[in-house]
């Protein structure tokens, strides 16, 4: 895991300095029709969002074996931060397709919890079948890593015994799960709730500025009616008096 860590770092360090630094030199001081074509790199906001799921992947799988795996990792991501502003302010370009955020961030989170999901498969298959290694590490002599619970419980009081093994049956599990069930049954629907408000309030701001618009229009016609009629009587009124007394 720390050399899949350190891969990740360095094919970051290896694409900016070797293939968006040079792409950006190339594309600027070079006036050939290749190279224009070519054109000067756009800085896409998904695939750089993956890459960082990628290395939070990596990171969740190998904590377990690696316990200064995330202390690498944070230190990675500080320095991957300013190495991709740095290329953003001076190697790329803006998108020419607009990053649509709204649309993303469920997408973004759903592979994210994917991730996650994957990451504990390897690490639960670790803990409640392999044997670990008779020579080193803090496993050696269990039979599994799980053993090491209930050998770790069973020197306890018994109420505290019974308390921890309660927690870990069924009786406690699956009232637990359908309670959570429940709850993110009724975030969701009030969730959807909400963006149906959302969205009746938007039809209605639509409507009000319709109606704004019409009301304003109403009004400048009956102004420019108004004037019209006060230049008309104003004009026949001088003319008539013009007529009376011509000296």
């Amino acid at each position: 895991m720390y050399k899949l860590a350190i891969f990740d770092f360095l094919t970051v360090l290896v694409m900016i300095f070797l293939f968006d630094f040079p792409r950006k030199m190339v594309v600027q001081f070079c006036s050939c029709k290749l190279a224009q074509l070519w054109g000067q790199q756009e800085f896409q906001v998904p695939s750089n969002v993956l890459d960082l799921i990628y290395g939070q992947t990596v990171c969740w799988i190998g904590t377990f074996y690696c316990p200064l795996l995330p202390l690498l990792n944070t230190v990675k991501f500080f320095i991957i931060f300013y190495l991709k502003k740095m290329t953003l302010l001076k190697n790329c370009c803006p998108a020419k397709r607009t990053f649509r955020a709204s649309s993303s961030n469920f997408f973004f989170l759903l592979v994210l919890l994917l991730g996650l999901a994957l990451s504990w498969v390897p690490i639960l298959y670790s803990i409640f079948t392999l044997t670990p290694s008779k020579a080193c590490g803090p496993f050696r002599g269990q039979s599994r890593i799980w053993d090491t619970i209930p050998n770790a419980v069973e020197p306890l009081p018994q109420v505290a015994r019974e308390f921890l093994y309660f927690i870990g049956s069924q009786a406690f599990m699956v009232p637990i799960f359908v309670v959570l069930c429940i709850l993110i049954s009724y975030l969701v629907a009030l969730a959807n709730s909400y963006g149906q408000l959302v969205k009746e309030l938007k039809t209605y701001v639509q409507m009000e500025g319709r109606d704004k618009h019409f009301l304003v229009k109403q009004i400048r016609e009956l102004s420019e009616a108004h004037e019209k009629r006060h230049r008309a009587e104003h004009g026949e009124g001088n003319f008539t008096h013009l007529i009376a007394n011509p000296f």
